[in-house]
């Protein structure tokens, strides 16, 4: 079913008779266009609230939404979108994935004050599914029988790792879905391995708040670059910046801060604007030394390469590694030698610097300008 038509039929609400799920019971979708203030003595925690005021306003019309960006780079901005972006924005996943309508049941266990939950509610009633909503917790699956019927659900890295890392049985559950989608942040190499056994079609998703959640996706385990969704236009800024323009944007063009290489539809990324460090003249890119880190395994912990002011170089290159525990000496020795056989000697850190917690964003992504300090 095309856009203009999921569209107009939203419009009406003579869309939806699939239910969604909370922990004390569940409803028709279109039980909201009445009762949604009756409805909302069912909830019992604020994930449930919000999910019934985004559902409540889809079915309404000429109600806008607004999302805030995770803020990781910066202070947090407010977007505002109006019901057809949303419904456009949902339909171009459903078709990707070939999603198929009243047969599908959703696991949405992500916040849906934020952009990545509030779309799977738009796609779980756009496609005519059964939705289970979740509080967001680290380890969503852990209370999931392993006969589940669910088919499709969105995770954050974070939630993955913890998944696979503390319940035995977590891999046998993901293969139960058919379509997984993973976001918000990037995925490290140790989890790629992982991820890549799972018997079943997880996406690596490409998104901001700005473009309505994902704008180009790849297949984990099998695909290294991203390749954008039908009707979604990219070109480069002279500083080699993605642009993006596709139905979700009004078809206008939004300038990201990511480095990127562009061929046709596939894209793969480089790293951040914001986080270049200038380093002697020379322009290094944290992302691309990350990789190379995570690729040798000089550390298990969680780590991020950032820069601090220095005297000769301007920044100066610079190590955090996250661990309660205090390194010794030979310790760092190993981490410092298994750094000089992998990087130049411009990557190579001037310094490492332990922090005993970084500062995560609600998506799982490290806050780097908090974590620093």
């Amino acid at each position: 079913m095309g856009c203009a038509i999921v569209y107009k039929l939203v419009q009406f609400a003579t869309i939806s008779m699939g239910q969604i799920h909370f922990k004390k019971g569940k409803f028709d979708y279109l039980d909201l266009k009445n009762k949604s203030d009756e409805l909302s003595s069912n909830c019992s925690n604020q994930n449930e609230k919000l999910a019934l005021q985004f559902l409540s306003k889809l079915i309404k019309r000429k109600e806008k939404f607004s999302f805030f960006t995770s803020g990781s780079t910066g202070k947090p901005k407010q977007i505002y979108f109006d019901k057809k972006q949303i419904i456009q924005s949902a339909q171009s996943t459903i078709d990707v994935l070939k999603l198929k309508p009243n047969k599908e049941h959703f696991l949405i266990c992500l916040d849906v004050e934020n952009v990545a939950g509030a779309m799977m509610l738009a796609r779980a009633f756009c496609v005519n599914a059964n939705a289970t909503l979740l509080e967001a917790t680290s380890n969503p699956l852990k209370n999931i029988s392993l006969k589940h019927s669910y088919t499709f659900a969105s995770f954050v890295p974070l939630q993955l790792q913890k998944m696979l890392t503390e319940d035995k049985s977590a891999q046998k559950k993901l293969e139960r879905f058919e379509n997984i989608l993973v976001g918000g942040s990037s995925i490290n190499s140790e989890l790629e391995k992982k991820l890549a056994t799972v018997k079943t079609k997880i996406w690596h998703t490409y998104g901001m708040t700005e473009t309505l959640s994902h704008v180009a996706l790849r297949r984990v385990g099998i695909e290294t670059n991203f390749t954008l969704l039908p009707n979604t236009k990219a070109k480069l800024t002279d500083e080699n910046c993605l642009m993006i323009s596709s139905p979700s944007t009004k078809n206008k063009w939004i300038e990201t801060n990511d480095i990127v290489e562009l061929k046709g539809k596939k894209l793969k990324l480089l790293g951040r604007k914001d986080f270049v460090i200038n380093s002697g003249g020379l322009k290094l890119i944290p992302e691309k030394i990350e990789t190379k880190i995570a690729e040798i395994g000089v550390t298990d912990c969680s780590f991020f390469i950032s820069s601090v002011t220095d005297k000769l170089l301007g920044e100066k290159v610079v190590l955090f590694i996250e661990t309660k525990k205090s390194m010794n000496k030979k310790v760092l020795k190993t981490i410092e030698t298994g750094l000089k056989k992998s990087l130049s000697k411009y990557e190579l850190p001037k310094e490492i610097i332990l922090k005993k917690q970084f500062v995560y964003t609600s998506n799982g992504k490290i806050d780097r300008i908090l974590s620093k300090k």
